[in-house]
């Protein structure tokens, strides 16, 4: 939902948002479980980008994998999608955030910037 930000009203994000919190608490047991969602989904939604892991380590990463992949002729778009937002965040002063980070190029992207004050209706 990211991307359609601009064609929204503050309010339909903020149920947007409150929905991303049940959605978060609802996907964190059983099958439907995720270790990415139930651990970064909450950070973004409060702009918490300190790192678990850091943007220029999985830039690197995937160089070392894209590189792999070029050898090999192999052709991975998504892989080259990614690796390039990643980029973009570095560039833009992002290397030491965490991956959740991403985020600010999603915004960016779409000339927008999750208001904090909707933000401040999740409590994660």
């Amino acid at each position: 939902w990211f991307f359609f930000f601009k064609q929204k009203t503050a309010y339909e994000i903020a149920q947007r948002l409150v929905g991303s919190e049940m959605c978060i608490r609802d996907s964190s047991k059983g099958a439907a479980s995720s270790f990415g969602l139930t651990s970064y989904a909450p950070r973004m939604l409060k702009r918490d980008m300190d790192p678990g892991f850091y943007v220029e380590h999985f830039v690197k990463d995937m160089e070392i994998a894209l590189d792999e992949c070029k050898r090999m002729q192999l052709s991975l778009p998504g892989l080259a999608l990614v690796h390039q937002l990643y980029v973009s965040l570095k560039a833009n002063g992002g290397a030491k955030n965490g991956t959740q980070a991403l985020l600010k190029v999603l915004e960016q992207l779409n000339n927008t910037q999750i208001p904090k004050l909707l933000l401040s209706l999740i409590h994660i």
